[in-house]
C-alpha cells in the first residue's frame, strides 16, 4: 500500500483548497490501494467538511500551529509554553534581526527562512508528497518530509507574486514536478527558470459537471431578488479580486437606471471585508452590493444569478470560473493574464478591460441584450469538453513510474 501525504496550508476557500478536496472525493483509495494522510497547517477553513472519511488527518506541529497565530492569541501562547518552544522563539527573535541581511526575499520565502530551523522534521517516510500550495506548504515538504517522491504546486502566474527565483530554484531542482494550472502560468515558470523546463507541467482543476449541478439544486438562494438583475462575485476579500474596480462598476450600473434596478452579491471574507463595507456606505451602494459570507456550496447562486462576474487583477486557473460555466451562467470577466485560458470572449463569456468602465459596460450590454446572453448560455450548454483535468491525469502526474 502506497503512503501519500499532502500538505496545505488550511482548507478555506481557494482555488488550490477546492482543487485538493476535488482530488480527494474522485479518488477511490480501495482501487488505488492508498494511504492518504493531510497535514494542514490550522485545521480550518469552509471546505474541512467535505474531507472523505478515508483521510487520515494528521496532527499539526506545535511548531507549526505557533508559526501560524497571531503573537495575541491564546494559542499562541499555549504552544509556545510547551517544552522547548520558549527558546526556540528566543532564537527567532536572533534571527528576525538577521533578515535585514536578505530584502531580496518576498515576504513569504522570508517567513520560512526565518522559521525553517525551529520546525522538526516530519515523522515518518512516505512513497509521495505533495505540496498543494506554492510557498510555505512546498518548502515544508521539500525540507522536513521524507519521501521518495515529492511533487509541488504552484496556483498562481509566478511572476505576479514577487518570488525570488534564485531562492527558489533549488526546491523546484530537487523536486520531481511543479504542477502550475494553465499554460500562462507554465510559461511564467519556464520565463523564471530558463534550465528547469522538464520539471514543470500543466494539471487543470477537476471540476465534476455533475457534482456542480447536483449541489446546485439542493437549493434556492433565499437572497434572489425576482426582477432585478442579479449579479454574482465569488473570491476571498482580498487585493487579488479587483473589489475596488467591483465597486466603480456597480456605481456606473447604478447611475445607469436600470428600470428594474441590480443586486450585485458576493460570497466571500477575507481581510478587505471592513473596507468594502465602509465603502458600500460611502458610494450609496447599500441595498445594492450585498456581502454574503462565506457559502458552503455557493453552486446554488452561481445557478441562480443573471451574470457572473469575476473582477481580479490575476488568476491562475479560476476554479470558481469553471463551476459557472458548468452551471452555463452568462460570465464577465476581467482581461487578467490568464483569463483567456477559461474564457473565448464573445463566444463562452465576455472578456472586458480591468476597470470599472470596462466591467459595468459589460453587464450592461448583457442586461440590455436577451441574445447575447442566449448565445453565451447555448455555447456552454453544447460543450462537452472537460471542464479541467481527469482523476487519471493526476494519478499520472503524482505517481509518475510508480503508478503501477
Amino acid at each position: 500500500m502506497k503512503r501519500v501525504l499532502f500538505v496545505i496550508d488550511t482548507l478555506g476557500s481557494g482555488g488550490g483548497q477546492k482543487s485538493l478536496v476535488n482530488f480527494l472525493n474522485e479518488l477511490d483509495p480501495k482501487e488505488c490501494n492508498f494511504q492518504v494522510d493531510l497535514l494542514l497547517f490550522s485545521k480550518r477553513g469552509i471546505f474541512l467538511s467535505q474531507v472523505p472519511s478515508y483521510v487520515n488527518l494528521i496532527n499539526t506541529p506545535r511548531e507549526i500551529a505557533c508559526m501560524f497565530e497571531s503573537l495575541g492569541s491564546f494559542s499562541f501562547w499555549r504552544n509556545l509554553c510547551s517544552k522547548g518552544l520558549y527558546g526556540k522563539l528566543k532564537r527567532l527573535i536572533v534571527r528576525r534581526k538577521q533578515s535585514r541581511l536578505h530584502p531580496e526575499l518576498n515576504d513569504i520565502q522570508l517567513f520560512w527562512n526565518l522559521w525553517r530551523p525551529l520546525i522538526p522534521d516530519l515523522p515518518g517516510v512516505y512513497d509521495i508528497a505533495i505540496g498543494g500550495l506554492e510557498g510555505t506548504c512546498s518548502y515544508y515538504v521539500m525540507d522536513k518530509v521524507r519521501a521518495s517522491r515529492k511533487v509541488l504546486w504552484f496556483h498562481n502566474n509566478y511572476a505576479d507574486h514577487g518570488y525570488n527565483a534564485a531562492w527558489d530554484c533549488p526546491y523546484f531542482e530537487r523536486a520531481d514536478k511543479v504542477v502550475t494550472i494553465s499554460n500562462s502560468c507554465l510559461e511564467s515558470l519556464e520565463r523564471a527558470f530558463p534550465g528547469l523546463g522538464n520539471k514543470f507541467c500543466v494539471l487543470g482543476n477537476i471540476t465534476s459537471r455533475m457534482f456542480v449541478l447536483k449541489r446546485s439544486r439542493e437549493a434556492f438562494p433565499d437572497t434572489h431578488t425576482k426582477g432585478k438583475l442579479n449579479l454574482l462575485t465569488v473570491g476571498r476579500l482580498v487585493p487579488q479580486k479587483g473589489y475596488d474596480t467591483l465597486l466603480e462598476a456597480a456605481e456606473l450600473i447604478d447611475a445607469a437606471n436600470l428600470s428594474n434596478g441590480f443586486v450585485w452579491r458576493i460570497i466571500g471574507d477575507g481581510p478587505l471585508l471592513s473596507d468594502i463595507k465602509r465603502s458600500i456606505e460611502v458610494k450609496g451602494l447599500a441595498g445594492k452590493v450585498e456581502l454574503l459570507g462565506l457559502r458552503e456550496n455557493p453552486y446554488p447562486y452561481i445557478a441562480a444569478c443573471d451574470v457572473f462576474v469575476q473582477t481580479s487583477r490575476y488568476e491562475g486557473k479560476s476554479v470558481v470560473l469553471d463551476e459557472a460555466k458548468a452551471l452555463c451562467r452568462p460570465i464577465v470577466v476581467t482581461d487578467y493574464p490568464t483569463a483567456k485560458d477559461s474564457i473565448t470572449n464573445g463566444v463562452n463569456g465576455i472578456i472586458c478591460a480591468m476597470n470599472g468602465n470596462g466591467v459595468a459596460d459589460a453587464v450592461l450590454r448583457l442586461a440590455d441584450s436577451d441574445g447575447l446572453k442566449a448565445h453565451l448560455t447555448g455555447t456552454l450548454e453544447s460543450d462537452e469538453t472537460p471542464l479541467g483535468s481527469t482523476l487519471d491525469d493526476y494519478l499520472t502526474i503524482y505517481f509518475g513510474d510508480h503508478n503501477d
